[in-house]
């Protein structure tokens, strides 16, 4: 690590939410006094999950293709698609790393994509923006499914909110998500509903992920039967098989673009572009306003690369 500021690293803090309910989080943050800027991330792939165990085939490319990375990190925090902490630390960022409820160490009803996991996300950045070493101003950086959510939160205008940065995420969960123009994803959906999500469903005894710093479970100690993980989840892919129009169902999943007015730079795979104004953002699968051809009020620079 290079820059200023040493790590500090607090495991599985408490985030309330409305409810009641507890969240779980790993803070990495200045080991310093003062007030410094957030990145968050929230969503259901467990915080603890080192990326080799996560995703072996990412792991090895990253060695492989990237070793400029590995110079520059010992990537020990890094789990899939969630910044690594160790490039942002140093510079005098906190990042927080948020299980969404029901997966990792977040107890509760596992709800993925869906209003009471955006509000649950809403909340996790209130907290954030409110702690003593917090300087008030939290921003959203992640990848794919830690992008979607970005958009959908971002409509429902969090005060501490700054900045969302949506790096190849879907928008409309009809079109882009689950059905395609129409037609369910079957393929991915359920590759991604059974190996991403469900083995890392909080209390599943029988993931194969352990944690980056314990080397324990990184589904938290409760060990669950699958008749009562079962019960304590959506069932994801069959409310998307019940629902094969675009209704309710799809709309309330679906962010108002219009409602965004935060810095948004949206990157994609091969190319990330954000214009001003009344214009749209285009990415990955026309994720953005760009095929409903909606308008997105960004404070951001024209920026194109590859």
């Amino acid at each position: 690590m290079s820059g200023q500021y040493e790590m500090l690293l607090e495991q599985n803090t408490d985030v309330p939410m409305r409810d009641g309910a507890i969240l779980r989080a790993n803070v990495y943050r200045p080991n310093s006094d003062g007030r410094f800027p957030i990145l968050m991330t929230f969503g259901p792939y467990g915080k603890d999950v080192p990326l080799r165990e996560f995703m072996l085939e990412a792991w090895d490319r990253l060695n492989t293709t990237y070793p400029e990375i590995l110079a520059a990190s010992s990537c020990k925090h890094l789990v899939f698609e969630r910044p690594d902490p160790e490039m942002w630390v140093p510079d005098g960022y906190v990042v927080i790393s948020v299980d969404s409820r029901g997966a990792g160490k977040s107890p509760g009803r596992l709800d993925p994509n869906s209003p009471a996991e955006f509000r649950d996300f809403y909340d996790a950045i209130e907290w954030a923006g409110m702690q003593p070493w917090s300087s008030g101003k939290v921003g959203l950086l992640g990848i794919s499914y830690y992008a979607a959510g970005q958009w959908f939160v971002a409509a429902m205008q969090p005060p501490h909110l700054a900045a969302i940065l949506p790096w190849q995420g879907t928008y409309d969960f009809y079109r882009d998500r689950t059905r395609q123009d129409g037609i369910y994803a079957s393929g991915f959906l359920k590759r991604w509903w059974n190996r991403s999500v469900l083995r890392n469903q909080h209390g599943n005894p029988d993931t194969d992920c352990r944690d980056i710093y314990t080397g324990e479970r990184v589904t938290g100690p409760a060990g669950l039967s699958q008749a009562e993980l079962a019960a304590n989840r959506a069932d994801y892919l069959g409310d998307v098989l019940a629902h094969p129009l675009n209704d309710s169902f799809y709309r309330e999943r679906t962010p108002d673009l219009s409602k965004i007015e935060y810095p948004a730079p949206s990157c994609s795979h091969r190319t990330w572009r954000c214009r001003n104004g009344s214009s749209t953002v285009t990415s990955k699968a026309s994720t953005t306003a760009g095929r409903t051809n909606r308008p997105l009020k960004l404070k951001s620079a024209n920026l194109v690369t590859k």
